[in-house]
């Protein structure tokens, strides 16, 4: 089958892109881009959006390169449409001819009948199979009956849940959950033997799975890409986990061998102490700055344990220097975590209070059916779009570069769509900018509202 990759069973065709641009620009941008450009375009059922989150094509795959201040790559997206929709498909992506402020050229190089190569590898397979049942037919009643018991112990995936989630036999009865993204990673764990996982099928966290993590322990086994710190982040805000283990950087757990997946399950650490792969913040500030507490909370606690253990040990060496010197530098550490809890107490009480503002100025907002569109469109692609006066879209750009790009742009906006925290610093630098809406995922803490601003969060919005 060459290089062409696939792991759903459904996917019938790969298209195969090259892509040129006028500039540096990261993937999240010509995502963004992809996503932005060709909505509206067609009927909603013939969404990109709208495709991806039913199954009908898969994730679109990058590879690009930044070479003499320009970007080049190409890109493959896996569909399981017909032949005429998936040409509808193809026809549209080459459509794009912006990344940003940057001018870009998509060009379609071939559509591959994935099923021609499946076809090609079950004849290949099935002359194998006959190949050994022959040289078995050859051996005794005894052997055949071992070949036979040590097939059918091998795990297969089964559906868990209303979502019919991908899972091994072990979710059923198990303590410890093991938490995948996609079926080809359960089929891979099986394979080891491992049949305690379950995936989650996307970056969206089911209901089933939200559930499961309230009564087992719980480990998130993640792909050492940027996909794998938006499955992160997603789990934080939505479940309790315990622990995070990772694949190596640039890897995906579908791909890694046994010795490789035992070793990120043996390095698994507390949800506290890991941390993101392509993300410039760690986990604790992605935590402090979505309020989530309990996190936070546990890990203080499990410090103050440690703390009081190592008490207990330097107060039983009672006769040398070191005790003296130990037992000052633990007094040391108690003042200062008192200081930090009364700190935290304090914070805590201001947080109830801005809480209450917010609640009390932040009710359901009633804006146009474009702004709803655009809304539905920049949701968990991690970009933002500016739009005018009547309502069009001017610009798309990653949600990390929404403050250089909205600092730079010298065009009159009047409302601001972001998959992102609205904090203070945006809001600072949207009413600089004359801007009368902000749309987005969360809100932070914000002291301050600029009189001529109006801001709320996509689940509150009419």
């Amino acid at each position: 089958m060459g290089n062409v990759k696939y792991s759903d069973e459904s996917i019938k065709y790969l298209l195969k892109a090259r892509i040129e641009i006028d500039g540096v620009v990261d993937k999240s941008d010509i995502v963004g881009a992809l996503f932005g450009q060709t909505e509206g375009l067609l009927d909603q059922d013939m969404e990109l959006k709208h495709l991806q989150r039913t199954g009908r094509i898969g994730r679109i795959d990058l590879n690009v390169t930044n070479v003499s201040g320009a970007t080049k790559g190409t890109l493959e997206i896996p569909s399981s449409l017909n032949k005429i929709e998936t040409a509808i498909i193809a026809a549209t992506i080459e459509s794009v001819d912006r990344v940003g402020a940057c001018g870009c050229s998509i060009i379609l190089d071939n559509i591959v009948d994935v099923r021609k190569y499946k076809l090609e590898s079950i004849t290949k397979r099935a002359a194998e199979i006959m190949k050994r049942w022959n040289i078995e037919e050859q051996n005794d009643g005894m052997n055949i009956s071992k070949i036979v018991e040590k097939e059918a112990k091998r795990g297969r995936i089964v559906s868990f849940g209303y979502e019919k989630l991908s899972a091994g036999q072990g979710v059923y009865h198990s303590d410890q959950l093991i938490l995948v993204e996609g079926r080809a990673d359960v089929a891979n764990l099986l394979k080891m033997g491992i049949e305690n996982t379950i995936a989650l099928g996307g970056t969206n966290v089911p209901d089933t799975v939200i559930n499961l993590c309230k009564n087992r322990e719980v480990t998130a086994l993640l792909d050492g890409d940027r996909g794998g710190d938006m499955i992160l982040k997603e789990l934080l805000l939505n479940t309790q986990i315990e622990y995070v283990a990772r694949a190596p950087k640039g890897y995906e757990i579908e791909h890694l061998s046994m010795k490789k997946i035992t070793k990120a399950l043996e390095n698994k650490v507390e949800v506290i102490d890991s941390d993101f792969i392509s993300e410039r913040y760690s986990v604790v500030d992605f935590l402090r700055k979505n309020n989530r507490w309990k996190y936070l909370d546990k890990a203080r606690d499990r410090d103050d344990h440690r703390e009081d253990d190592r008490h207990s040990k330097y107060d039983r060496r009672s006769r040398d220097f070191k005790k003296s010197r130990f037992r000052e530098r633990s007094d040391r550490k108690l003042r200062t975590r008192d200081k930090r809890d009364r700190k935290s107490k304090f914070r805590e009480r201001g947080r109830d209070k801005r809480s209450d503002r917010r609640t009390k100025r932040h009710n359901m907002i009633e804006v146009p059916e474009e702004i709803k569109n655009i809304i539905d469109g920049v949701k968990q692609t991690m970009s933002a779009v500016f739009m005018d006066e009547n309502h069009g879209t001017q610009l798309t750009v990653s949600t990390e570069n929404v403050f250089e790009e909205l600092n730079n742009y010298e065009n009159q906006i009047a409302t601001l769509v972001v998959d992102g925290v609205i904090s203070n610093r945006l809001l600072n630098l949207a009413n600089q900018k004359s801007i009368k809406l902000i749309a987005g995922a969360k809100i932070g803490e914000i002291d301050h509202t600029p009189k001529n601003i109006q801001y709320v969060t996509f689940n509150r919005v009419k």
